[in-house]
């Protein structure tokens, strides 16, 4: 989209002030000025009637002769926020005065000679002509801006879309962060990250609910509600108008059309006290701003960061209308509350998938979350809700019950840890809790983790005594290692899931020869050994009512106790007795030998772990085993 705003330089090039010999005096270096309004001003006290974006044009002859007050003239407009001053040479002045000249030059104000007389109503029919076609030019723009955004979200578009929708309209990178201004979405090209990490250190206070703000670099604040204002003068922090249209007002020679023009501007004077919270030193990086408000609290911020395209009024329009659309998209997500835990799902999906990239890059990104993982041991953590399944088949529970249910866990594991003094990146990954924690402290890392899953558990039953977890938990790692240690965690709460334990939180490290079944799940060879150990009892168990499998486990984990195994069982010895005949038929392996029982029971664990670590819901078994 391209600037369309009338410049000062624009207005200066028109044939009407041409052919009135128009020469700049002072200021020649901001004619890039937008201007909002022409005035013909021949009161001395004319600042107090301005807004802020006007080109004023006089005779002289409201300005007084002493330079001291030609000197407060000319401040008095610029504080007002008028983009500059045309005088006609002739009525009142053979020349501007020096005292005018000088004052300008200081603030960098544009301050223009005609050299001739001038008919001023050619010269603000001409320029109104002009302001009026780039208003309605911007109005097309917005209602076409407008539709864009509107179509995204009634067609389902999610936050990133929207992102990326406004990335690509812009031309620049676009941040969508928190009210703590912790990063949740980002798009555009480059090192945004970096960039946006050194940005988000700016103050960025918001004046008023409804304005595009601008920080860095100098920059002011935008009123989202008025037509397109002026930028404010090197050194200054003011107000800066984003494009709504103002109406047209004020013509000479008739009443004129009414406009939608909002309050005045607060501009500061180039040099002087800007508006509060408004940072920048000219080197800082620049960008504008809009507060994201749901049902009347700060949600967070969409920012726009210049980098390959100067921000400008067009900017301002498009930022201005895209945070009106994130707003809707939160609320018809009805997921607000838990964005910026999506942005750590996502981070953390990577890492177990392994494109998470280096660890500096892990280690940057999660700090833009608010998570600083440097300061502590780094553990994994997974937590599953045990009882969800059957509450949702009990209860009938719609997938949106359930992914509070998800939520409200991911939240008391954060709050555990935050009790602890631990830092914790926390997600989800389908129905699990996924979370990488930094533990602190000198003491052994297994019961500190005890302590946060057992303390949430607690919490989580406080709200529903029928919701139960379980958690797996790997060894203490390097973050270069941190994809070993969510899938030792995931091993280990599969483990003590299948094993049957009933304590809350299962250790990768007391696994035993567990651990060497997961190292060796890639292998083929493990998948043979399985097939040759247990493929004839599967098939049996395939075609027969009468499972044997559940026997099987049964002896295996009792050491073969025959005794123990019948009280778990519940059958009779000699129930068992004919069962475990059969078995050995089967197997052709006796099972009073202690070799027999540890190759099956290292078979069976095998079994278990491939049927889990299978992604794409193939488990390790033939057409029809049980």
């Amino acid at each position: 989209m391209q600037r369309v705003s009338v410049t000062l330089r624009q207005i200066l090039d028109l044939d009407v002030l041409r052919r009135a010999g128009v020469r700049v005096v002072a200021g020649a270096e901001a004619l890039e000025r937008p201007v909002r309004w022409v005035h013909i001003a021949e009161i001395a006290d004319i600042a107090k009637l301005i807004n802020g974006g006007e080109l004023l044009l006089t005779t002289g002859m409201g300005i007084e002769r002493a330079a001291s007050a030609q000197r407060r003239y000319l401040a008095e407009i610029a504080e007002a926020g008028a983009v500059g001053l045309v005088v006609e040479l002739g009525r009142a002045f053979g020349e501007i005065p020096p005292a005018m000249v000088q004052a300008a030059a200081q603030r960098g104000f544009p301050l223009v000679a005609l050299e001739r007389e001038t008919r001023y109503i050619e010269v603000t029919e001409a320029v109104h002509r002009a302001i009026i076609s780039d208003q309605y030019e911007l109005l097309r723009q917005a209602e076409a801006i407008s539709r864009d955004f509107t179509d995204l979200i009634l067609s389902g578009a999610n936050i990133r879309q929207i992102i990326e929708r406004l990335a690509e309209i812009l031309g620049n990178p676009v941040v969508l962060a928190d009210a703590a201004q912790h990063l949740v979405e980002l798009a555009g090209r480059g090192a945004v990250l970096g960039l946006w990490e050194d940005h988000a250190r700016l103050a960025h206070t918001e004046l008023e609910r409804g304005r595009v703000h601008q920080a860095g670099g100098g920059f002011g604040v935008w009123d989202a509600r008025r037509g397109p204002g002026v930028r404010d003068a090197p050194g200054a922090h003011g107000v800066r108008d984003a494009p709504g249209g103002p109406g047209v007002r004020d013509a000479p020679g008739g009443p004129g059309v009414p406009g939608a023009p909002g309050g005045p501007g607060v501009p500061g004077a180039p040099g002087g006290p800007g508006v509060p919270g408004a940072p920048g030193g000219e080197d800082e990086p620049k960008c504008m701003w809009v507060g994201i408000w749901l049902r009347h609290e700060e949600w967070g911020r969409v920012h726009v960061l210049e980098t390959d395209r100067k921000l400008d009024e067009i900017t301002g329009l498009v930022l201005d209308r895209a945070g009106a659309a994130l707003g809707l998209a939160l609320l018809s997500q009805k997921d607000a509350a838990h964005l910026a835990g999506r942005a750590g799902s996502a981070l953390l999906a990577d890492v177990l998938a392994g494109r998470h990239g280096s660890v500096a890059e892990f280690l940057r990104r999660a700090r833009s979350l608010g998570v600083d993982l440097t300061q502590g041991r780094l553990v994994a953590l997974v937590v599953e809700a045990t009882s969800l399944a059957e509450l949702a088949r009990r209860d009938a529970l719609a997938e949106e019950e359930r992914q509070r249910i998800r939520l409200s866990i991911a939240d008391e594991i954060r709050r555990a840890t935050r009790d602890r003094q631990c830092a914790a990146l926390v997600g989800l990954d389908a129905d699990r809790v996924l979370a990488i924690i930094a533990v602190t402290g000198e003491g052994p890392v297994p019961p500190i983790l005890d302590d946060i899953v057992e303390a949430a558990a607690r919490r989580i039953r406080a709200s529903d005594a029928s919701l139960t977890v379980a958690a797996g938990a790997g060894r203490e790692v390097a973050a270069s290692s941190l994809q070993r240690a969510l899938e030792e965690a995931v091993e280990a709460l599969s483990f003590g899931r299948n094993a049957g334990e009933r304590r809350i939180v299962h250790h990768f490290a007391e696994l035993g020869t567990y651990q060497l079944l997961v190292r060796l799940a890639q292998d083929p060879e493990l998948a043979r050994f399985v097939e040759a150990e247990l493929s004839p009892l599967l098939e049996h168990d395939a075609r027969s009512r009468a499972k044997l499998m559940p026997t099987l486990r049964s002896y295996l984990e009792h050491a073969g106790h025959k005794a123990q195994t019948v009280r778990a069982l519940r059958v009779q010895r000699r129930t068992l007795y004919a069962r475990l005949a059969r078995i050995e038929r089967i197997l052709r392996r006796d099972l009073d030998t202690q070799d027999t029982r540890t190759r099956l029971t290292l078979a069976i664990q095998a079994l278990d772990l491939l049927q889990d670590r299978d992604s794409s819901g193939r488990v390790f078994r033939k057409s029809g085993w049980a």
